[in-house]
């Protein structure tokens, strides 16, 4: 072993020595030219990335102070336009200032921070509860967005922010509930200069009431958790500004509890003769208009738009139905009812083209409520309206009545009614009773006492089963059903419309 490693140690010796030699050789004559070459080449490549890299991290390192200077400018000036609205300060379109900040090395930099307001915009390019002349722009809600430039940006984009806020003495939205805003338009429209594209109009020639409640519908936890401070479940505004005693045409709900399991209803009671578009209304037998169930997002300002009017009052009278059109409805008749009304309520059908519901047919009609003689329509509709006694098209005469509730005047109409003439026997032919067969709401109507053994009613078209309240009324054996059209009574048959001709001489029934 000890003599391997001699004999290693002895060839490494006279490589060294050989290596020696080869150096001494060389004299003095230093490195080569092109040794010195490559050598300051090799330099220069291990030198110049790494200056570049810590070059282009220093300037990264100054553009994002920069942009955090500028990021910071931009939140303070929504935090501060946000404190300005809560006092009801609100600046008008475009907004800009200069702010200098000292850097290090005593050097400055100039921002310029510019800040706009624009009304949040709906899918259908209309404004929310859009400021009009005389109006205050103390309830809506605005969109402001502040953006920062600032000298030698080096081609970096402008930082910006952006923020919902309700201006006013509602102060601005809190991120931690829910808001609803509520824009009433009347259902007309105006253009402005330089638009030709009709535009909504706010609804300001009242004020209006409306409520928003919310219900707990959460069956994993029935029992509601506490309401956080600051923040509510039931909440009640009018569109009407307390500073100036304008109606702006605006309702909006702030601070909702938006807890999962709370949905809310939105109602308009409490609003006299205002009507809603599908003719809701305080004054109609079918009460007020209620929306609902909402559901809230924290942070988010949700819109709706509701259109309503003051209603066109319009008294109904009855007058008696005709084979033929010929007298006009709104002219008092000369002749009374060949028999007398049925005493309980009648459903009153109006119909227009901008109504919702199956066939375009609002029924005026409140189940076991009073019998009632007026009703208000949205006066809006620039679509023809017509009314007549009854529930929906089972109802309609061939020429229905015309009514133009556009004009907000008061009117008088004198719709047809129509007999039915009954022969009957049994015990219960006194109470009988004609409940609708094919309509909306299931009217029953009470019919007349007999006269002998005659029962004569005048009541709206349609198709009927006659009961007297613990028995089906018959007729030849089988469930009396009838139908009263234009032309006269007859017996119904499995078809859905009336046999032609239905006339028969004399319906007879037996009311057990």
């Amino acid at each position: 072993m000890d003599v391997g490693i001699e004999r290693s140690r002895g060839r490494a010796t006279n490589a060294f020595g050989r290596l020696l030699e080869r150096w001494r050789l060389r004299d003095d004559a230093g490195m080569t030219l092109i040794e010195c070459v490559v050598a300051i080449a090799l330099l220069v490549i291990v030198l110049v990335p790494t200056t570049l890299f810590v070059i282009e991290g220093q300037r990264a390192a100054s553009e994002s102070h920069l942009e955090a200077e500028a990021t910071s400018l931009a939140d303070q000036a929504l935090n501060g336009l946000q404190a300005e609205a809560s006092r009801g300060n609100l600046p008008a379109g475009f907004q800009s200032q200069v702010q200098t900040v000292d850097e290090v090395g005593g050097k400055q930099t100039t921002y310029t921070v510019s800040t706009t307001w624009t009304p949040i915009v709906q899918g259908t390019d209309k404004s929310i509860c859009a400021a009009g002349i005389g109006v205050s722009v103390a309830q809506q809600i605005w969109l402001v967005t502040a953006s920062v430039t600032w000298n030698a940006m080096g081609g970096a984009s402008p930082v910006t922010a952006t923020s919902e806020i309700a201006p006013g003495t509602d102060g601005g939205l809190q991120q931690s509930a829910g808001e609803l805003a509520v824009s009433l338009d009347d259902g007309l429209f105006t253009t402005k200069a330089g638009n030709p594209t009709p535009i909504p109009q706010l609804f300001t020639g009242s004020s209006v009431t409306a409520t928003l409640t919310g219900t707990w519908s959460n069956t994993l936890n029935p029992t509601p958790p506490a309401v956080p401070p600051g923040e509510f479940t039931s909440e009640t505004r009018t569109s009407i500004n307390s500073t100036n005693s304008a109606f702006d045409g605006c309702l909006i709900f702030q601070d909702v509890d938006v807890d999962v399991g709370w949905t809310y209803t939105l109602s308009f009671a409490g609003n006299g003769s205002i009507t809603q578009a599908q003719e809701f209304s305080d004054d109609n037998p079918n009460g007020a208009y209620t929306f609902g169930p909402i559901t809230l997002e924290a942070g988010v300002p949700q819109v709706m738009t509701v259109d309503l009017n003051t209603g066109t009052p319009i008294t109904i009278s009855y007058t008696q139905g005709i084979p033929s059109p010929g007298a006009s409805c709104t002219t008092a008749p000369t002749a009374p009812l060949t028999a007398q009304a049925t005493t309980s309520e009648i459903p009153i059908t109006v119909n227009n083209s901008g109504l919702t519901y199956i066939h375009n047919d609002w029924v005026a009609y409140l189940t076991g409520g009073p019998v009632f003689n007026e009703v208000y329509l949205y006066p809006s509709y620039s679509s023809v309206t017509s009314i007549w006694a009854g529930d929906g098209p089972n109802s309609e005469q061939a020429t229905p009545c015309q009514v133009s509730p556009a004009s907000g005047l008061a009117q008088t109409v004198y719709l047809q009614l129509y007999d039915l003439s009954l022969t009957a026997s049994g015990p219960g032919a006194s109470v009988m009773t004609a409940t609708e067969a094919g309509g909306t709401v299931g009217a029953k109507y009470a019919l007349s006492a007999l006269s002998g053994a005659t029962s004569a009613t005048d009541m709206p078209l349609g198709e009927y089963t006659l009961s007297d309240g613990a028995n089906t009324v018959t007729s030849g054996g089988n469930p009396a059903t009838v139908w009263v059209t234009e032309g006269g009574n007859c017996l119904a048959t499995a078809a859905p419309t009336p046999p032609s001709p239905c006339h028969a001489a004399t319906i007879t029934v037996v009311a057990p």
